[in-house]
């Protein structure tokens, strides 16, 4: 059957399962038409939970979106021994037949049910209105996240051309069948801005709280992302107004890195908070992944596309990104050498088992990056080297002491050191314009790319061009 995102109907889930349980707990039960399922504020509540669980999967933020972005950049490596499930999209050997569809499909199903919910949940009375507006500024915030996600791979970056005329992906404002064009990148984005600042505006006073609040959209969240959507644009000092207010005033801190090998569940010569699934004190989003039942794809999920020992270790680091970390820097537990080949040892699982893990999607130490950054960019040289040094300083790495440039040079190294193997790279690569530049590479062809290259957008399925006349290719495929 073809996945075209004009065919996307929602899944909305019910069942028995409490709205306030993890993500990772909710099961599908039935399917129902969006006209018959959503009647009260309950059922909006259980499909608001359906679009969440759409988050987990391998082809989403489950394994696929987070590996292409280091995968596809200088980051990235397929080890001896590797099986061939991230091979094309290491070597960059994409086309329309075999470009990521299932991860097109999966996030437009995730858009689907945001939009189904959104729709729904205006028009609704029953609930008390804090409660309405809750819901449907989770769901404004996961359709902003969607939407930001698929032209991060699918189209190119935002300052590609100079007016920012250039091809985006639809933006789905309502679930319809109907054969919709790519909006212009600028459309794109302006759409991002206005769903991003209705989320705020209705999450301000309604957010989730307790220990599981990190696994669902909160006003920090949404500051968070629109802060990420802002730096795309080159908008450095509206991304550093809503970093610094999530830093500021946002209920987060950094959470120190720390090997303590004795440690219940810790695996050796693993950072702690990095061997739990728990939301850390720094935890703004995240999605929380279990094995259960059907919801979850088992050892094909991010986790196991690195471990080699209890998954898969179909994918490693190259020399490129290991080489950048001093001796004494605590993020180099991050990597392992079994045998002479290096393995990225970010995401162990809990107490080692790779069917259970957590993927950072928002957390404060990005925010605290785009704030370095913006302020490097407006030549506050001081202010920047203060926020960047709280970053190396809890790794124990030498601290950035540089000015004007090179500082900036300096920032934006420690943020690929910092936020390696958490799907960042490719698309910093993209938004900062620079080549891809593979110095460990055995490749034939693409150990450098090209800033401008075809391959810093991902083709459009030919499933979806084949069933939709409206759908533009990207140049060159």
């Amino acid at each position: 059957m073809q996945r075209n995102i004009y065919y996307i109907l929602a899944l909305l889930f019910v069942g028995t399962t409490s709205c306030e349980d993890k993500l990772s707990q909710v099961l599908p039960k039935d399917e129902l038409a969006a006209s018959e399922a959503l009647t009260t504020v309950n059922d909006h509540e259980i499909a608001l939970i359906g679009t969440y669980t759409g988050l987990v999967s391998s082809s989403y933020y489950g394994r696929n979106f987070v590996a292409y972005a280091d995968h596809s950049s200088d980051n990235g490596f397929i080890p001896a021994g590797a099986g061939a499930r991230l091979n094309d999209f290491y070597t960059m050997a994409i086309n329309p037949t075999n470009t990521a569809l299932a991860t097109w499909s999966q996030i437009y199903d995730v858009i689907a049910r945001a939009n189904n919910v959104i729709t729904s949940v205006r028009n609704l009375q029953d609930g008390t209105p804090e409660r309405r507006n809750r819901i449907l500024g989770e769901a404004l915030f996961l359709r902003a996240l969607g939407h930001h996600d698929l032209s991060r791979l699918f189209a190119h970056d935002y300052g590609f051309t100079d007016d920012a005329s250039h091809d985006g992906i639809p933006y789905m404002l309502e679930s319809a069948v109907g054969e919709p064009a790519r909006d212009p990148i600028n459309v794109v984005y302006q759409n991002l801005i206005a769903d991003l600042d209705e989320a705020v505006t209705l999450l301000e006073d309604n957010s989730r709280t307790g220990a599981d609040a990190p696994n669902f959209a909160s006003v920090w969240a949404a500051k968070a992302l629109r802060a990420r959507v802002k730096l795309y644009m080159s908008d450095f000092e509206g991304a550093q107004v809503d970093a610094e207010d999530v830093i500021n005033n946002g209920p987060y801190t950094l959470t120190d890195y720390i090997v303590r090998d004795d440690e219940m569940n810790i695996q050796p010569d693993q950072i702690d908070s990095w061997s739990s699934r728990e939301p850390t004190s720094e935890s703004i989003f995240e999605v929380e992944v279990d094995q259960i039942d059907d919801l979850y794809p088992g050892r094909n999920g991010l986790s196991g596309i690195y471990v080699r020992a209890e998954g898969f270790g179909d994918a490693g680091p190259n020399l490129d990104i290991i080489n950048l970390y001093d001796a004494a820097d605590i993020r180099q537990n991050w990597y392992v050498n079994i045998n002479g080949v290096w393995f990225v040892n970010k995401y162990p699982g809990q107490g080692g088992n790779v069917l259970f893990f957590t993927t950072p999607v928002l957390r404060l130490t990005e925010m605290i990056l785009i704030q370095a950054e913006t302020l490097a960019r407006a030549n506050e040289n001081s202010a920047a080297r203060d926020a960047i040094n709280l970053i190396t300083g809890r790794s124990n790495a030498p601290e950035i002491s540089s000015s004007g440039a090179q500082l900036l040079t300096d920032i934006l190294t420690e943020r690929r050191k910092e936020l390696a193997f958490e799907g960042h790279r490719y698309y910093d690569l993209k938004r900062l314009q620079q080549d891809i530049v593979r110095n460990d590479c055995n490749l034939i062809q693409n150990c450098v790319i090209p800033y401008g290259d075809k391959l810093f957008a991902y083709p459009i399925p030919i499933e979806e061009r084949l069933a939709n006349r409206n759908m533009r290719q990207n140049p060159g495929y």
